[in-house]
């Protein structure tokens, strides 16, 4: 059995465990049904949420708020950690603010954002970039600190101009790092975009089906939700960890 299968096996064995808990906790009758339902009345609520319009427009609201944060986040991220840590003076004037900001707990900038931008899709926008923006840029920058310095002695060598020595050496040195700070900050993304939409609601949202399911005790929808949520994460990184593979199979 090579490692990959291994793995597998034990990722199965793992959720095979988790349910088995999760029916005896059900047919001793632990907690009220009402509060844990079966996994049978989950799967079939999971199931049922697919042919539902108002599901699949918070579905795809939700992905959609996902998407552009967390591109305009790598975006950003990126063009600002490759510069200040190719540019030494720039990264001794911005490191104190960027691991600043950092520190704080992204949603605490919530209600200042809502001051500033109403209750709507900018405040949780901007959120959303201020939580991810930093990882990325202090990977990055790390990434083109700590990057091979002899491929970078070299180019400056043979004359290469500050375009070529990006695109040929810093950048396929730094890509590892940048991929790290992606996969962590879409995970942070994901989570943002869903407490916001739970906080303040939206029209159509999955954070807002998981919180009127609460208030209605439609625990079975909970646990569907929650369960969704899981997989596309653990489809996210498995996504992830395949074009890592593919790209860096040299490391």
């Amino acid at each position: 059995m090579n490692s990959s299968t291994k793995k597998t096996t034990l990722l199965i064995f793992g959720f095979i465990i988790v349910l088995s808990i999760w029916i005896i906790i059900y047919l001793l009758k632990i907690y009220n049904p009402l509060i844990l339902p079966s996994p049978l009345q989950v799967f079939k609520k999971f199931i049922f949420m697919f042919t539902k319009v108002n599901f699949i427009q918070s579905f795809v609201n939700t992905f959609i708020r996902i998407i552009i944060s967390f591109s305009i986040s790598a975006v950003i991220g990126i063009i600002i950690g490759l510069i200040v840590g190719y540019y030494k003076l720039l990264d001794d004037l911005t490191k104190g603010i960027v691991d600043f900001i950092r520190s704080i707990p992204g949603i605490a900038f919530f209600p200042l954002f809502i001051l500033f931008f109403g209750v709507g899709e900018l405040s949780r926008l901007m959120v959303s970039l201020v939580i991810s923006i930093p990882i990325i840029i202090i990977e990055t920058k790390y990434g083109v600190i700590y990057s091979n310095k002899l491929r970078k002695n070299l180019g400056k060598l043979y004359n290469l101009s500050k375009y070529k020595l990006f695109t040929k050496i810093i950048i396929p040195e730094v890509s590892p790092y940048i991929f790290t700070s992606l996969k962590v900050a879409l995970s942070l993304t994901i989570i943002v975009v869903l407490v916001t939409e739970m906080i303040i609601g939206t029209s159509f949202g999955l954070g807002n089906l998981l919180i009127l399911s609460q208030f209605q005790f439609e625990t079975d929808m909970m646990f569907a939700l929650i369960i969704l949520l899981g997989l596309i994460g653990l489809l996210l990184n498995l996504v992830f960890n395949l074009i890592e593979k593919k790209i860096f199979h040299w490391r």
